[in-house]
């Protein structure tokens, strides 16, 4: 469960007029769970923005960590675990009371798409450490019966099309202006 402090709605004025209505419908419809995308540069505010968006819906939110304690250091969890991880959560909690972000969630979208992925970053290819797998993901996006919220820091550019669309909903966070990081 996810007790982190939340930024007010009212923060994400822009945001929150270009792609509050719909999201909100999408995540209280109740028709059937969303899967949506935030992606985009780091620190652009996608992790408050997702917290502030389950308050603002009045849903308890739930977070699958990167990370997890091994007798007292943290180590980073592979994607297989963290999927386990995402169904565990899926499977214990009220779906029309809950929100589930997956923050950091490059690893576990790795692997979707074309040429080496759903990230191909420029120059440096396919990357080689562990990276999710298509079916797995696949299976996790049609089988969630809670809405879950996907948070990655890859560019938009770096993006594969054909992969962002199996998502229902995207958002891309464009770097911060001077006055917006001054707010």
């Amino acid at each position: 469960k996810d007790s982190s402090e939340t930024l007010p709605w009212s923060d994400f004025s822009d945001l929150a007029k270009k792609h509050g209505t719909i999201l909100k419908r999408m995540l209280t419809s109740g028709d059937k769970p969303a899967n949506i995308l935030l992606y985009g540069a780091p620190g652009t505010g996608k992790t408050s923005f997702a917290r502030a968006l389950a308050k603002e819906i009045g849903r308890t939110c739930y977070s699958i960590s990167q990370s997890v304690s091994d007798r007292g250091c943290r180590t980073s969890s592979s994607p297989d675990f963290r999927f386990g991880a995402l169904q565990v959560c899926d499977g214990q909690i009220n779906p029309a009371e809950s929100v589930i972000i997956v923050d950091e969630a490059d690893d576990m979208l790795r692997g979707v798409g074309g040429f080496g992925g759903l990230f191909m970053l420029f120059g440096g290819g396919a990357p080689s450490h562990n990276t999710g797998d298509k079916g797995l993901l696949n299976t996790v996006l049609d089988t969630m019966r809670t809405s879950t919220i996907w948070i990655t820091n890859t560019p938009a550019r770096a993006l594969d099309e054909s992969s962002r669309r199996r998502f229902d909903y995207s958002i891309c966070f464009e770097p911060l202006n001077c006055e917006q990081r001054k707010r």
